[in-house]
Parts: structure tokens; sequence; C-alpha cells
């Protein structure tokens, strides 16, 4: 019985032993340590410049206290690849991956890199993106810009889209003709050189059946320049011209060009087309080319040509509303609006000012052998004539072939040279002094005969400068939207209603080349 009874207690112990055992080793393991959510960073570029199909090169810390396991790269919210790490490793470099082909200039692709450790805790993403650079660097005249890759023929073939990136800046070595169906896109904040080549003018042209989306902002306007404007250098003349010629569906918006032959040339093109908020600057021909076609174009501002600051003739059937002509600097002399041949021009608030009295010769509108009606507008400091007509110059009423009404025209060399320009003004009786006109109301004071005109001025209005003080009111009120449905309503004269609502501001250029 004692037997018994020692071998029961004997194997209560061995029980009890081994529980403690087990509860001292439970006791030693514990729950399963926690640790820190995983941690990457690019610390190689984070954003890099690539043409598509280039390889990526991506360098990433890791911090993971679990130990790394795997790098997953995603792309356009996919998974694109997974890489086992080694457990240790502070930083990894990928280059499992190739940019994607079919990016356009311009275009982004991003990628994500996600660090998951050992646990399987997965880190915040960290971003890297490829910016598409279709085009080559070179260096002109010791900056680097986007080198633009030119047909032997200078051809852009059908089919082809060329595409200029926001902030980018480009160079154009030769001439660009666009064929049917290409395109020009060119988005806000770019610059384009322009060669100054010794044998040949450069120009970018798009011919019938392109179609040109140029779209500047007022912060960020489109530049096209020659290549001496980076080492200051640059004269008028040092490339050709920007031509749209019988495109249609095109928009041209915010768009400054410099130091051209030829500022903007525009043939046979419709209203299917968008062009305004323009300025040639500097050019060493005509500024403002416009021939055939009825488009209407609207806010454009012209400086300093070597010849007329807007040519508007052939048969060229459309309007033009909210213009600037300003010329300090006499190069030539011109007309700065010459409308001509057999085109009928409807024109509103547009605002021409002169060199002034001092220098030699240089007329402000001119009319020859067409139908043309001026309405709204501002006339000043043409040392020859601030209006030019031909002979046969016969004013009408409103609705009319020739008017030019509700505007206003002072200080100029010769301001009524001919009877057709002083009945613009208004009838006369037997002493040639002029009478109330209920047609046209241009804004004149009297005179003592025909050819002593006494005008009213605006305040404001000067060389070198188009903006009024205050905003003048056209007599009666006079709306232009009434007399054509192309013409925005308003009742003011000239271009630029005042200071406050100065459309040139922050894009354009002044006279000297300072930012208005």
């Amino acid at each position: 019985m004692k037997t018994r009874m020692n071998n029961f207690f004997k194997l209560a112990i061995c029980v009890f032993a081994l529980a403690f055992v087990v509860a001292c080793d439970s006791d030693d393991d514990g729950p399963a340590p926690t640790f820190e959510t995983p941690q990457i960073s690019i610390t190689s570029e984070s954003t890099s410049l690539l043409k598509p199909g280039d390889p990526i090169e991506v360098t990433v810390s890791l911090t993971a206290e679990a130990g790394n396991q795997t790098l997953i790269v995603n792309r356009g919210g996919g998974i694109l690849d997974q890489v086992a790490l080694d457990e240790t490793a502070t930083s990894f470099t990928y280059t499992g991956a190739n940019v994607s082909a079919t990016l356009a200039e311009g275009d982004t692709e991003e990628y994500q890199f996600i660090l998951v450790d050992t646990q399987g805790q997965e880190s915040s993403p960290a971003v890297f993106t490829a910016d598409a650079a279709v085009y080559d660097m070179v260096d002109v005249k010791g900056i680097d810009v986007f080198n633009v890759d030119i047909p032997t023929d200078g051809i852009v073939p059908d089919g082809t889209d060329v595409k200029f990136a926001s902030g980018r800046e480009y160079y154009i070595s030769n001439s660009l003709f666009f064929q049917p169906n290409s395109t020009f896109t060119v988005e806000e904040g770019v610059t384009i050189y322009l060669a100054d080549l010794a044998d040949s003018s450069v120009e970018v042209e798009m011919t019938p059946g392109s179609e040109a989306f140029i779209e500047g902002t007022a912060n960020a306007p489109v530049v096209m320049t020659s290549e001496n404007t980076i080492d200051n250098t640059a004269e008028p003349g040092d490339w050709d011209r920007f031509r749209l010629d019988g495109v249609q569906n095109s928009v041209v918006r915010y768009l400054r060009t410099e130091y051209a032959d030829t500022g903007f040339r525009i043939s046979d093109c419709d209203n299917t087309n968008t062009v305004e908020f323009i300025q040639v600057f500097l050019s060493a021909e005509e500024g403002f080319y416009v021939t055939n076609g009825d488009l209407d174009f609207k806010y454009v501002l012209v400086t300093d040509t070597g010849d007329s600051g807007y040519r508007l003739g052939d048969d060229f059937s459309g309007t033009g509303q909210f213009l600037v002509a300003v010329r300090v600097n006499e190069r030539g002399s011109q007309e700065e609006v010459y409308m001509r041949d057999n085109s009928t021009v409807s024109l509103a608030n547009i605002t021409l000012v002169g060199p002034g009295m001092d220098d030699e010769s240089d007329d402000g509108l001119r009319y020859r052998g067409i139908s043309a009606k001026v309405y709204s507008s501002i006339i000043a400091d043409y040392p020859d004539e601030d209006i030019k007509v031909e002979d046969e110059f016969a004013p009408t009423d409103l609705n009319g072939d020739n008017v030019l009404a509700y505007s206003y025209t002072f200080r100029g060399g010769d301001a009524a040279k001919s009877d057709g320009v002083r009945a613009l003004y208004g009838t006369f009786d037997a002493n040639g002094d002029p009478l109330t006109n209920p047609f046209f109301n241009n804004a004149l004071q009297g005179g003592s005969s025909a050819d002593d005109f006494v005008f009213e001025e605006i305040a404001g209005i000067g060389t070198n400068d188009f903006v009024p003080d205050a905003e003048q009111t056209a007599k009666e009120n006079f709306d232009p939207s009434t007399v054509n449905p192309a013409f925005l309503s308003n009742t003011f004269v000239g271009a630029i209603q005042n200071a406050d609502n100065d459309w040139t501001a922050g894009w354009t250029k002044n006279a000297d080349g300072s930012l208005r």
C-alpha cells in the first residue's frame, strides 16, 4: 500500500514539474514583438527627364525594424514589379523597368515604390516621376535647350504630332512646314528660339489641313524669338515668320513673336480658328499681316515695326477688335494700319500711337481702294497723316462702305489732308467750317476753317503710352456690336478701357524690351 502511495506522489510531482517547466518556457517566449512600420524614400532625383523607352534608375533608402522582405513597384495603378530584398539592406537601386514608349513630349509617368518587411507590413509609397522629353539637349549660346528634330526637307509629314511642353525652351535650327493632318501643339510658358542663319531665314508655317494649338496664358505666354536674345544681340529680321496658311480649327492665344521679318502672317483663314492675345515685337517688315479669308481676331499689340504695323489686304473680309500699335522709334515711313486691295475690313476699338511730331514721317490709318469701317478708335501722334485716304474715298454713314465713326484723332501732322478725310468729321458750310454730322460723331471741337480743326484729346494717350488715364466713353455711348455682331459689346473708345482693365499687362513688352 505504501509503495502505491509513493508511486502516486512521484507521478504527481513529475506532472507538476513538467507543467512548471512548460509554464516557465511560455513565460520566456511571451507575445510576438511588434515592429515599427517600414519606411522608404527616394534619395536620387524624384523627377527625371527621360526619353520614351529609356530605362529608369531610382535609388531608395530602406528602413525596416523587422527586416526587409520585398520591394513593390507600381505603375499606372497596378503592380509593375516585385523584388526580393536583402533583409538588412539600407538602400537599393532599382533598374528593372523602362519608361513607356508611347509617351509624348511632356507626358509624365508615375512610379510608386513600397517596402514590405518580414512581418508583411507595407510602407507608405515613395513616388518617382518620369517626365518625357523627346528631344536631345543642345547648347545654344551657353544655355541648354531642347533641339527640335528637323526633317531634311523641313517638312513635317502627314499624321505627325509635334508638341512643345509647358515651361520648356526649344531650338528650331531650320524651317518647319506642317503638312495636312499634322499638328503643332505648344503649351503655356514655352520659349522657342529660332536660328539666325546667314544663308536663309527660318520660318514656321502651318499649311492647309494642318492644325496649330498654341495656348499660352497671361502669366505664361508662348514666345517665339531669335536665338540672339540669349546674348542680347537680337535684331529685327533675325528669322522669317510664323504663318497660318489656310488652316482651320486652330487656336493661337497669348503668343509673342520677337525680332522676326514678318511677325505673324495669316492667309485664307476662317472663323473656325481662334486668334487672340498676340504681340508682334520689333519685326523688320510688317507686323500683323492678314490676307483673304474672313477671320475675326482680337487683342493684338504691334510694337515698332519696320513696315506697316497691320497690313490687311487682298480679299480679306474679317474683323479686328481691341488692336494696339505703338511706334516709338521711327524705323520706316509707313502706315500703322494699312487697309488695301479688295479687302472689306471692319475694325473696332483700335488705338494707334505714333512716334510724335519730332519724327519725319509715319501715317496712322490708311484706306486704299477698299471698303473699310472703323469704329470707336484712337489715332494720335503720327507726324505725316493720322488718316490717309485715296482721292476717290467717299465716306458714308454707318451702313455704308467707308466709315470712321465715334473715334478720336489728335496731334497728327496733317489731320485732314484731303476732302475725303474732312468729310469723315462732318459736313461743312460755305466757309468750310464743320457742321454737326449725325452719322460719324467723331470727336471734333471745331475750328476756324476746314484746314484748322481743333480736336479733342484723351488724357494719358501719347508717345509710347496707349492706356488712357480714365475710360473715355464713345459719343452717344456707341456700342460697336450694334453694327457688327462679331464685335464684343462695349461703349469705350480705343483698345484699352483703363489701367485696371489693361489686357496687355504682364505678358507683353514695352518698346524698350521691359515687361509691361
